[in-house]
């Protein structure tokens, strides 16, 4: 297995891992130390002495094995080689997790030739956790490469490795979504792209950075969405999932670990992905090429807010909401009847609640005149939107609009 690995590209793919581990085994001197100083760079990311000590062993070691190659790497300068060989490292992706103890950080290490990528390796140095993948040569996972506490084995060959193969999930609906740091989507202005994934997903959770792309290449998640990143962020992933059956690609689609964007998955959901975070808001709102309704200034203040939804998640933001404007909220599971309290807002959850639509608006006429109707639908959910409207529903958004106005949707 890995030691066919030995040959190719004058041993450059066994002293990939050689070489992560002993990066991984620097970091593993710092991890979980509480009085590690953590410095803030000029993004304002932070750094550690793990991060640049960890980075500079990786320049040494490869410096001294193949010193015609180029290497590049978070904390450093790139240094320039001779040849077409190139080495890209990232010593600690997820310095947050680094800095927490969380042991789900990873040191990452890629080699590419002339312009095209050879090798990557994500390791998981606090679980002893590691997945390589070769061009050529297949994908392989080990989990045994903890020697003892804090210390890993520089004896990989002699480990069980196992076959890296992704899911075969096909379905969106049925797929586990991994992201590093879902703030990062509104950072690049796609906040509604989240939801979209988020909407279209079994499962969404931010086991992200390298740990995330190890989870797609296992098989253990389907999915994994950076909207920003660098080269050496993940320049290892490209091989790792072509190799293990995935794809790797930016958001458009494009083979690529330097378009400042990635998107790893099974392979099988790749296309899915690609259309959902390439759609806008605008296109899968509107019907007949009519912009999405926005809500219009309700009545003054005071009065009831009846949310008709089974998402408790949500009922908790329009509950708060609410609070900040004066009004009474009620999660209900329908329609209420006419009583002593006016009934402002009528918050309707398309994607479980589509059933009340039909009537609503005559319902609404008779018993709750003052009432203002606002319904939502996850995003890919099209056919309920355009189904809404023809219903008589004047306001109708995507649940990421409704999200981003909720803050103000009540008029004080």
């Amino acid at each position: 297995m890995l030691t066919d690995w030995r040959a190719p590209h004058d041993g450059r793919l066994t002293a990939m891992i050689d070489v992560g581990l002993a990066a991984g085994n620097k970091t593993l001197e710092h991890f979980q130390n509480r009085s590690l100083e953590v410095i803030r760079k000029g993004d304002d990311s932070p750094v550690t002495i793990a991060d640049r000590e960890a980075e500079t062993l990786t320049r040494e070691l490869l410096a001294a094995r193949y010193p015609g190659d180029t290497i590049a790497g978070e904390e450093f300068a790139e240094q320039t080689g001779n040849n077409e060989y190139r080495w890209t490292v990232d010593p600690i992706d997820g310095t947050k997790s680094f800095i927490c103890g969380v042991p789900l950080y990873s040191t990452l290490l890629a080699v590419e030739h002339a312009g095209r990528p050879l090798g990557g390796m994500i390791l998981i140095p606090a679980l002893g956790l590691a997945v390589v993948g070769a061009i050529g040569h297949g994908a392989f996972s080990c989990d045994s490469l903890m020697a003892s506490e804090n210390r890993l084995t520089p004896d990989w060959a002699a480990q069980p490795w196992t076959d890296a193969r992704v899911s075969k999930r096909d379905q969106l609906s049925d797929a586990v979504f991994v992201t590093s740091e879902v703030g990062s989507f509104a950072e690049r202005g796609e906040a509604d792209a989240f939801e979209r994934l988020q909407d279209a997903c079994f499962l969404s959770r931010t086991w992200g950075d390298g740990y995330g792309y190890l989870m797609v290449a296992t098989g253990r998640a389907d999915l994994m969405v950076d909207p920003i990143c660098k080269a050496w962020d993940v320049a290892a992933m490209l091989p790792i999932l072509s190799e293990s059956g995935g794809r790797f690609s930016d958001w458009k689609g494009v083979e690529s670990v330097r378009s400042g964007e990635g998107v790893g998955s099974n392979g099988l959901l790749h296309d899915q992905i690609i259309e959902l975070l390439g759609v806008k808001i605008e296109s899968a709102a509107a019907t007949e090429n009519t912009p999405a309704t926005q809500p219009s200034p309700g009545p003054e203040a005071g009065g009831l807010v009846v949310f008709l939804s089974g998402d408790l998640i949500f009922a908790s933001r329009v509950r708060a909401a609410c609070a900040a404007a004066g009004y009474e909220f009620q999660l209900s599971g329908g329609l209420p009847e006419a009583t002593e309290k006016t009934v402002r807002y009528v918050i309707v959850d398309l994607s479980t609640r589509n059933g009340v639509v039909n009537g609503l608006m005559d319902r609404c006429g008779q018993d709750h005149p003052h009432a203002e109707v606002i319904a939502y639908a996850p995003h890919v959910q099209v056919e309920r939107i355009r189904s809404a409207r023809q219903h008589g529903l004047p306001n109708v958004l995507t649940r990421g609009q409704f999200n981003e106005q909720l803050p103000g949707i009540f008029k004080q």
